[in-house]
């Protein structure tokens, strides 16, 4: 779900997959059926036999429908890791191609950089500065959940995203690792919901839906240059019903 002054969204998907022979194929099949720039299905294809995984997002916001597709390069953090210390600078886990499949050109490539082994304290300020000076409640629940989940253990993946050419400013946080669900980051949501203008329906959406492990957190300012909130958790988690309340 992708919380944001123009409302909630909650037709979201998205699937991820090793990259294999047959579904590089079948990613490009896919890619061309919701009308991808020609100029990206090249840009893709020569680019596949270096990813380790592909992702593949569909969103639909209001009368327009969006797809977005991710080539990983996984072997590029490994072999970082290799390493005795973790690189001075950022790496690319990351490249997405997203467009609206009803005007294919009106969209973008993202650039998903990963800072590497990240102390906590470090990716507390990063939040920080990418909401700007003064917190919102947006960043306080985002570094909230991080000093919850990991306050005693190894930080979470990290990730920073740019786009050519727009205001996009944005940062993705893996937290399947902090044990937190749905539920116990529920109230601060409420709170970002209400910041942003939004009523009583994310109440109803969470509703059914509490026990669902927290997955990733992605927020920080859209290519417009408006913030926003998006919660990603498994489709099906019937896992520990243990509950962290975030404060």
């Amino acid at each position: 779900m992708k919380i944001s002054r123009a409302g909630l969204l909650t037709d979201r998907l998205l699937l991820g997959f090793l990259a294999t022979p047959a579904a590089w194929l079948r990613f490009v099949e896919l890619a061309r059926a919701f009308s991808m720039p020609p100029a990206w299905e090249a840009q893709v294809a020569s680019l596949l036999r270096q990813s380790d995984h592909l992702h593949v997002g569909l969103e639909t916001d209001g009368a327009r429908r969006w797809c977005k597709v991710y080539l990983e390069f996984n072997r590029n953090l490994a072999a970082a890791r290799r390493q005795p210390r973790p690189p001075s600078i950022p790496l690319l886990l990351y490249l997405a191609f997203k467009w609206d499949t009803a005007r294919p050109l009106d969209g973008g490539i993202s650039r998903y950089f990963c800072h590497v082994d990240l102390p906590l304290t470090d990716m507390l300020e990063r939040v920080q500065r990418i909401h700007g000076v003064s917190p919102s409640p947006v960043s306080d629940m985002v570094c909230s959940a991080l000093k919850v989940g990991f306050g005693q253990a190894p930080s979470p993946m990290y990730l920073e995203v740019r786009e050519d050419g727009n205001l996009r400013s944005s940062y993705d946080i893996n937290l399947y690792g902090s044990g937190l669900r749905l539920i116990d980051v529920a109230s601060r949501l409420q709170t970002v919901a209400g910041s942003l203008g939004l009523g009583s329906e994310l109440t109803s959406f969470l509703g059914p839906l509490g026990e669902r492990r927290l997955g990733h957190l992605s927020s920080g300012y859209d290519r417009h240059g408006d913030e926003f909130l998006s919660v990603y958790y498994p489709m099906d988690d019937a896992g520990d019903a243990r509950v962290r309340n975030v404060h």
